[in-house]
């Protein structure tokens, strides 16, 4: 959370917070999650995860063939209880890489070359 929002919610993507590192599994919760399932102490209530993990690459639309622009790793985090623990529930995790390529240029060109052709003739 910042300044009372939640942080890459929205669909704003100028709003959201890039960070360089990321966590398949949230240690802190982790070591104490254990200790609690283990020992049956007070401690962690929840183990925090990965649950999807989205990559999205966008290819430039200039001269260099193959050139992208950094790509941005979306990850949402999901959270497992003790009583999930106990009762054996299965979790989700899903992966997924989607490739974005703006058309408009390359229908700006078709259409140019197109026209010069049915110029020609």
């Amino acid at each position: 959370m910042k300044n009372g929002d939640h942080v890459n919610k929205g669909k704003d993507t100028s709003k959201w917070q890039l960070v360089r590192r990321i966590f398949l599994t949230d240690p802190v919760t982790a070591t104490e999650a254990k200790k609690t399932f283990i020992k049956r102490k007070p401690g962690a209530n929840v183990f925090r995860y990965a649950k999807d993990i989205s990559l999205f690459i966008t290819l430039k639309n200039d001269d260099k063939t193959g050139t992208v622009y950094p790509p941005l790793l979306s990850v949402e985090y999901g959270e497992s209880s003790y009583d999930d623990y106990m009762r054996d529930t299965e979790i989700t995790i899903t992966f997924s890489v989607s490739y974005h390529l703006d058309q408009e240029g390359r229908w700006k060109s078709i259409s140019v070359s197109n026209l010069l052709l049915v110029s020609k003739f």
